[in-house]
């Protein structure tokens, strides 16, 4: 891969981490420009993970003409989630499918390119960079502009990187295309001989991650009632996972990971469960910094230890449903209970059993 292809994949995955964290960061304000309700809200984040988890499902053929074309079609997603207020969840849905297809093809392609692990660490950091700035960036542009006019700027940018990728594919001399998986094999045998604690673990990581990340903004906003909170708790939380996953790169990592992992889960119980108690405005950071520092490295630790037992995609796409079932609950919840201190509950008790279930997970042996 030249220098000049790795940095515009870079670019591109750096996008899809802004672009997913977009809905959440920006849902205050669309709750307040299109009036939803927490449970209209809930649902618009669950089309957007939901729709990321069946856009991995989609990534067959060649790699590079997938990203191209789906990143033309996250534009048209912009363009229609701009103009409806409606049925706001339709384009959310078709947002995640984009989303979905672009982060699984370029994690493809760049694994196939560069062979190494630590390409792909890399690859990731640079996905949570996107992320942590997500919500500075989104709020920074509502400074001068409506939610409609954020979102027409990604369609304008999803749709002048999907044109010069389509053409750089058109001029690459070698185009890379995604593994055949078995047509007879079903999702359930994929994950044949992993321990179920081990599943339920490893899907649970990333669906307290989307709640947290998806409602942090609105919960910040109804509480604190400071935009400077409503900024910064989102950015703390992506800040901790950022730094947790940076630590990767330290020597002996990989060693420290494996022994003292079993203790993330409970930090994330401490942060989600410090989120309920009456709220200060340092508290809250500092519990959003925790529950995303807890997170960060536990998703890619799990997710290592299925793979290490069976190859398959499966697990990617159940993470992903987690992704967006956990989010639209925080929302029922709290329009169930006219409270969204009572939805937050729901990312709690996930840590909780997520600190159960990895309690129960038998360590490597060989290692």
């Amino acid at each position: 891969m030249t220098l000049r292809n790795k940095l515009w994949t870079y670019l591109g995955f750096w996008a899809t981490g802004v672009s997913l964290i977009m809905p959440g960061a920006m849902l205050p304000a669309i709750t307040h420009a299109w009036h939803l309700t927490d449970r209209g809200a809930g649902a618009m984040l669950f089309c957007v993970y939901f729709g990321a988890s069946l856009g991995a499902l989609l990534v067959r053929g060649t790699l590079q003409r997938l990203i191209a074309t789906y990143s033309l079609l996250l534009c048209v997603a912009a363009a229609l989630w701009a103009s409806t207020t409606t049925w706001p969840q339709l384009p959310a849905l078709v947002w995640g499918i984009g989303l979905g297809t672009v982060m699984t093809s370029t994690s493809i392609l760049f694994k196939q390119q560069q062979a190494s692990a630590a390409a792909l660490v890399r690859l990731n950091f640079v996905w949570a960079v996107g992320a942590l700035l997500a919500p500075a960036l989104v709020t920074e542009a509502l400074r001068t502009g409506s939610p409609r006019g954020v979102l027409l700027s990604f369609a304008g940018f999803w749709a002048l990187y999907g044109a010069i990728t389509w053409l750089m594919t058109r001029n690459g001399a070698t185009q890379l295309t995604a593994p055949r998986l078995d047509a007879n094999a079903s999702l359930l045998q994929g994950l044949r001989g992993v321990p179920t604690a081990l599943i339920i673990a490893t899907i649970l990581a990333p669906g307290i991650e989307a709640a947290c990340s998806g409602w942090l903004s609105t919960y910040a906003d109804r509480y604190a009632m400071r935009l400077a909170i409503t900024i910064a708790a989102p950015s703390c939380f992506w800040a901790g996972l950022l730094l947790s996953r940076a630590m990767a790169f330290l020597p002996g990592a990989d060693r420290y990971l494996e022994t003292r992992w079993r203790w993330l889960p409970l930090l994330v119980l401490a942060g989600t469960g410090g989120l309920l108690l009456p709220l200060q405005s340092a508290w809250m950071l500092t519990c959003a910094f925790c529950t995303g520092f807890g997170l960060g490295p536990l998703y890619p630790a799990l997710l290592s230890k299925v793979l290490d037992r069976r190859q398959n995609n499966t697990i990617f796409f159940l993470a992903g449903v987690a992704s967006s079932a956990l989010p639209w609950l925080t929302g029922q919840v709290s329009a169930f209970s006219h409270s969204l201190r009572w939805g937050m509950v729901v990312p709690v008790f996930g840590a909780l059993g997520l600190s159960v279930l990895t309690s129960s997970v038998e360590p490597d042996r060989d290692k």
